[in-house]
Parts: structure tokens; sequence; C-alpha cells
């Protein structure tokens, strides 16, 4: 059919409620809205975006954000604005410190960490080395302190000044002035330079050191500026989705890797994680595009890092015609010493900003959802340049302003932090009438009016045995209640949209 190529087609769930939380654990606290995505152009999803829809394969669900347990905020990065934190920054000196030494300690004691995190000792042994630690810190008692030994004052002293050397492990030693800090290491050195040259003018003594230019995130990243005879190299590939041909060379690595780290992280059995639930979930995407809009192509990628000949992370991400957005992260764990989720989050983030210089459209790296009570969430936050959605105004507004409300209720107006109106409406959710609304039955587009006409009033004056007027009415009255609460989520994409209708009356 033509017009599949020229609609987004979606068929519409209905309010799930009462389900398993995987945040929070709690049995019967999740409520999300949720619809099947048969067909999204890259401009509708991201229209659902912005209203707090997110995709899982191709089914998009979207929180209910006042009733369930626990709210998840969108958030998205402005990537020409962002700057990376000190935090940030460690991580990328760290990954290239390990390309460039080799590494092979690193993983090896952090696969020992991993062990030893996951087989506890037991609980006597913990106790005894517990008691062992406190035996070592704890301040000895008046009682135990020794008396002077033959009444020699001399030797009692030399004894304190013995128990008084500081030992290795016991912080900084007391009998030694504070060390100083690198720069001003640097500055005296400079001083001193200045003065043996006979240079001791105050503009010398007091001119403060010039600071080097600050590197882009480009430079930074280690993958992008390679470093000089680095023993390792991270390559990254990103591979087409529908592409198919492409995909399959890399399928079996990709499926394997998923299926590591959900035993290792999620604690999955190999039986909760088979191909096909991986295929489903992250490779099956619902995104259409034109590759003639954007030079890259839009769509669904996997975004995969090669460690030399071995993939160690896979970033799945969509490319839309504003937005890049995260989908999903799966990672070796034998390398989780490199915090490959902060990793992948900047070298995202770059990308956004090379496709931006292509497209300017290309703005914003969205990261999927932020919940401040979510300790493995709280990273996102740290992102400069951040936003976080409203969920009753679908505006966004910077999360530094958002943190300190979230951090006392899980749930928040956020416009109204940026200065925006308490009484502020969702304006774009707003319908006086649902005319303009598309449907798509019988395999032919309609506007709901019309398609009321032909499924209620034109079949039921074809049927032999027609509803009665108010059983008719009963279905329209379900229907519109349903449309409505459709129309209410998707905003006005639904003018673009075709929502599926099934043909059968008892439909609900």
């Amino acid at each position: 059919m033509a017009f599949c190529h020229r609609y987004s087609i979606v068929e519409y769930r209905g309010t799930k409620s009462g389900r398993h939380c995987g945040y929070c654990s709690k049995s019967g606290g999740k409520f999300n809205a949720g619809m099947w995505a048969h067909s999204l152009d890259c401009r509708d999803y991201q229209s659902l975006i912005n209203r707090g829809w997110r995709r899982s394969g191709q089914y998009c669900y979207k929180p209910s954000m006042d009733v369930t347990c626990c709210p998840l905020y969108g958030i998205r990065c402005h990537a020409e604005s962002f700057k990376p934190s000190k935090s940030q920054k460690k991580v990328v000196k760290r990954m290239r410190q390990f390309l460039t030494n080799g590494g092979q300690k690193d993983i090896d004691d952090w696969k020992a960490a991993c062990e030893k995190k996951n087989n506890h000792n037991p609980p006597e042994e913990e106790n005894d080395e517990d008691q062992m630690t406190l035996a070592s810190d704890q301040k000895p008692t008046n009682s135990e302190v020794k008396p002077p030994v033959d009444g020699n004052p001399t030797q009692n002293s030399e004894t304190e000044q013995k128990s008084k050397v500081p030992r290795k492990g016991n912080g900084p030693d007391p009998t030694k002035p504070p060390p100083k800090k690198a720069k001003q290491l640097r500055l005296e050195r400079k001083l001193q330079k200045a003065q043996e040259k006979g240079n001791t003018s105050n503009d010398t003594n007091n001119r403060k050191p010039k600071h080097n230019a600050e590197k882009t995130l480009e430079e930074l990243l280690p993958h992008l500026n390679v470093p000089e005879n680095a023993k390792h190299r991270l390559e990254l590939r990103l591979v087409a989705c529908q592409d198919r041909e492409e995909f399959d060379k890399s399928r079996k690595e990709s499926y394997e890797l998923y299926k590591k780290y959900q035993m290792a992280i999620h604690k999955d059995h190999p039986s909760d994680c088979p191909e096909k639930q991986w295929s489903r979930f992250l490779l099956e995407s619902p995104l259409n595009c034109d590759e003639r809009l954007f030079k890259p192509g839009l769509g669904s990628f996997h975004n995969q890092y090669w460690l030399d000949d071995k993939l160690i992370a896979v970033g799945v991400m969509d490319i839309l015609t504003n937005y890049v957005s995260s989908v999903y992260l799966y990672y070796d764990p034998d390398y989780g010493f490199l915090s490959l989720g902060v990793y992948s989050a900047l070298s995202e983030l770059v990308m956004t900003k090379r496709f931006h210089a292509l497209c300017p459209n290309i703005t914003h790296y969205c990261m999927g959802y932020f919940n401040q009570q979510c300790t493995k969430m709280k990273y996102k936050s740290k992102f400069r340049g951040s936003e976080l959605l409203c969920p009753e105004t679908y505006t966004w507004v910077p999360v530094e302003k958002c943190i300190p409300a979230l951090e006392k209720n899980k749930y928040c107006r956020l416009n109204v932090l940026n200065g925006g109106s308490p009484d502020a409406e969702d304006e774009d959710g707003k319908w006086e009438t649902l005319d303009e609304v598309l449907c798509l039955y019988r395999r032919v587009p309609y506007n709901y009016k019309d398609y009321q006409h032909h499924k209620y009033i034109e079949r039921r004056m074809d049927d032999l045995c027609p509803p009665s007027a108010e059983e008719t009415a009963e279905k329209l009255r379900r229907e519109d209640e349903r449309i409505r609460q459709y129309a209410t989520m998707a905003g006005k994409s639904a003018k673009r949209i075709l929502l599926f209708r099934s043909e059968a009356d008892d439909y609900y």
C-alpha cells in the first residue's frame, strides 16, 4: 500500500496497571500506557519522545507519572553546550591509560573484585575480620597504658615517642608539614627560575600561570585521538539495524555479549535471554526513514565498540530528525572498570555534535528516562546542559533546577521551577473535537468522523440484523473515550499517525 510509506501506523493498547516495577521491585506499583508501533516515521517518534514516550523494540510505552511508583522523566542534553565534568574526564583518562599501557592487570583486578563481591565470605569469617579491623583502629584505654619501666621517666618518654611514630595507612605524617599541591609547586619553581635569571619584578612574582587551552571532548576521547604507541585500539562501528546483510557479520558476537551482560549484571538465567528476545528487544525497530533527508541516514543503529578484534560494548540508538536517542547499552562485564556507560554516553554526545555539523536540526542527545531515587540513573544528571521533561506541560527544564525538588517528592510539576505558571496546561494534548485524529480501517485511512460513519452507520444499514440504536450509541461512547485517551497522550501527532482500528464491533 502506497500510503504505508507516508504514514506511521500504531495500535493503541490502553493503560496497563498494577505491574511489577523493575526499579523498586514493588509489586503492582507500575502504571504505563502502551501501543504497538507497526511503523513509525522518525519525526513522529520524536514528537512522542517530547511527550514522554519511549520504545522497546516495536512497543512504545509512557509512564502514568502521577500514579506510578517510580516516575520516569524524559532527559536530554544539548550537545553543543555540553562540557565534561571532572569525573567524566577521569573516565576518559582511564580509558586512555588502558589503551596506552595494555591494562591486563586492571582486567585481572576487576575480575577478582567481582568474584569477591559475588562470593561472600562465611558469616564467622566476616565477623572475625571485622573484629580484627576494629582492634587495629581502636585507641588504647588508660588501663592499657604501661607504667614507666623501673620508674625511669626518660625511658618512658622514649617509649611514648616510639608509639607516636606514624605507620603506613594511618594518614599523613603529623611530624611533617602538609604537602603542597602540584599547582603551587609549579608556581614556586617558575618564580625560582625567574629569580635566578635576575627577573624579580613584581609583575613576574604576581603574574598567574597561563592555563593551557581547554581541550574539546573530541580531542579527549582516545578512540578519536589514538594515543601514540598504544597497545590497544578502540574502534567504533555504526551498523544500521535495517541493513541485515551488514549486521549479520557481527550478529553472533553481539548476541553473545548481550547474553553475558544480562546474566552477570541482571542475574538472568540463560533461558531468560534467548536470541529471539534480544532480536525483538534491540534489533527490530518500527522506525522508517528516507535516507535522502540526512546524509548518514535516519533510523535505528547499533554502535559497536571493538577493542582490537573483540566486541566489548554495544550502544543501541536511534537517529531522528532532531535527536540522537539512546535506547540501551550492554557491555562485557570484564571491562566494567572502564565505566563504559559513561564513556558510551560521551561518545554518543560527540556523535551528536558531528551529526549537527552535517544537519543543523540535530541538536540534542536523549538519554532515555531519569529517576532521582534510582542510583543507577543518577549519573545522567551529571551531564551539563541536560533537561528534564515536565510531565504536565511537556516543556523542558534544566536538570539542576529539578534535582532539589525531586529529592523531596518523586512526582513534581517541573515547569514552575523554570518560571512557568502553575496553571499552565498541556495545549498540545487538548482536543475540542476528535475529527482530525487519523484512523486506519480496512486498509483505508480515514479521519475519525469518517471512520465512525463507515464502521457504525454504513455497517448498521447493511447488516441483516443490525444492532439497536442504543447499542450503537454505547459503542460510539466507549470508542470516543478510548480515542480521546490516545489523542491526549499522543498530542497533535495523532493528526499524522494512523491509529489501527479493528473491523470487529466488539473490539473492546
